[in-house]
C-alpha cells in the first residue's frame, strides 16, 4: 500500500500517476496538516511523531510526503529510520498563454512525471 500524505487527494491524481503508484497496491490518503508559521521546533517534532505512528501502524510498502516543508523533513527523517520507503511526486510545469479580448492569460498546469525517492 502506498499512503499519500499530501493535501492532493488521490481522487483528483491523473491517470498516470495513480498508474505509477499501484505498483504499491492500494493508495489510502492521510492529510497532510495546515502547519503555523508559528510553530515551534518542539511543535513540528511532536506533530511528525504523531504522524509516524499513525503511519507505521498502517504498514505501507511507501509514503508520499508533500507539504510543510519542516514536517516533511522530519517526518521523512523519522519514516526512513524506521525502514519506510518515502517519495516524492514530481512534476513538470506547463505553461499555456492566450488572448483574450486583447489581454494575455498565462495559465500553469502541473504534469505528473514520476515519483522520486528522499
Amino acid at each position: 500500500m502506498l499512503i499519500n500524505f499530501s493535501n492532493h487527494s488521490s481522487e483528483k491524481w491523473s491517470c498516470e500517476q495513480m498508474l505509477d503508484a499501484k505498483k504499491w497496491g492500494d493508495v489510502e490518503d492521510l492529510a497532510f496538516p495546515n502547519v503555523s508559521p508559528y510553530a515551534s521546533e518542539d511543535d513540528i517534532e511532536k506533530l511528525a511523531q504523531m504522524y509516524v505512528e499513525k503511519i507505521i501502524a498502517k504498514k505501507p510498502d511507501a509514503v508520499m510526503v508533500q507539504g510543510e516543508p519542516t514536517l516533511c523533513y522530519k517526518t521523512v527523517e523519522k519514516l526512513k529510520a524506521c525502514g519506510i520507503y518515502t517519495i516524492a511526486a514530481t512534476t513538470e510545469r506547463v505553461v499555456e498563454t492566450k488572448e483574450v479580448n486583447g489581454e494575455t492569460i498565462k495559465t500553469s498546469v502541473f504534469k505528473f512525471v514520476r515519483f522520486r525517492e528522499y
